[in-house]
């Protein structure tokens, strides 16, 4: 298998290049939480991948780190890292992009209950330190099946490996559904995951690094599967991969909203109100 570049917690992302230290830096920065204590967290390191993928399953929060990039390249085009809540379906989560001239991009997304909540540290101080508070309509278009790189879209993924079979030390095969692997992709890519003529399988590449479940998504197998099914090729899939990196929860916090002052309206963010009284 080749190797994915990612394991070893957070510097999963040391692998990919200046530019993926960038982003993971710039992930890191401004993604603070108020959270309370939740359950112990689980411990057990699982000694295979299968193991491993039951242990996700199961979890009640898991946390991941993705990464797009283009094939052959190390250099994120995309990477995103957050935590889910199978109990609440809440989740909080931190993208970053390279912005036109090869800038980091970040973006700030986190749901709670009936609130989606976004913030860019574009939008310059004071309003960068607060949360704009968004239905969760708004917030499917910033992720999951509408078109992102999202918690849900992962656990889904996962949820749905089949066909597991050893490959070699702390390795396996495994096939998913051509749908649920778009979903891991961004934009247009995962938009084609909703057409009636996306069917089949996929294989897909799975390690284990300190029994933590990693994996390589190839975007030229779900190119070539959409071709057979005669479904219209999407730009840039079959130059794309997705490298992930998913566990079961060891920060032990509850996800939780933005502290009330610090979320925003569409009218607090024009007039840079923040914190909003």
């Amino acid at each position: 298998m080749r190797s994915t570049g990612l394991g070893h917690g957070d510097a999963v992302l040391r692998t990919a290049g200046l530019t993926g230290l960038v982003l993971l830096v710039a992930l890191a920065a401004g993604c603070g939480a108020p959270a309370e204590r939740a359950a112990k967290p689980v411990t057990e390191v699982p000694a295979t991948v299968t193991g491993a993928i039951s242990q996700v399953g199961e979890a009640e929060v898991i946390s991941f780190v993705q990464q797009l990039t283009a094939t052959g390249d190390t250099t994120a085009l995309l990477a995103t890292q957050g935590r889910y809540s199978r109990k609440t379906n809440d989740f909080d989560q931190q993208s970053a992009v390279l912005g036109a001239k090869g800038e980091p991009v970040q973006v700030n997304l986190r749901s709670v209950g009936a609130f989606g909540y976004l913030q860019l540290p574009s939008w310059g101080a004071p309003a960068s330190s607060c949360w704009l508070r968004i239905s969760q309509a708004a917030l499917a278009k910033q992720t999951g099946t509408a078109g992102g790189i999202g918690s849900p879209a992962i656990l889904a993924f996962v949820r749905g490996l089949h066909d597991v079979g050893p490959l070699e030390t702390g390795t396996a095969a495994a096939t998913v559904s051509v749908k649920l692997a778009l979903r891991l992709f961004p934009g247009k890519m995962a938009e084609a995951s909703l057409r009636k003529d996306v069917t089949g399988d996929v294989a897909v590449q799975l390690g284990l690094a300190k029994g933590v479940l990693e994996g390589l998504v190839d975007g030229s197998k779900l190119a070539a599967q959409l071709k057979k099914d005669g479904a219209p090729a999407v730009n840039g899939l079959a130059r794309s991969e997705v490298h992930f990196v998913i566990k079961p929860d060891s920060d032990g916090t509850a996800i939780a909203a933005p502290a009330g002052n610090l979320q925003m309206t569409a009218t607090d963010l024009k007039d840079q109100r923040c914190p909003v009284s």
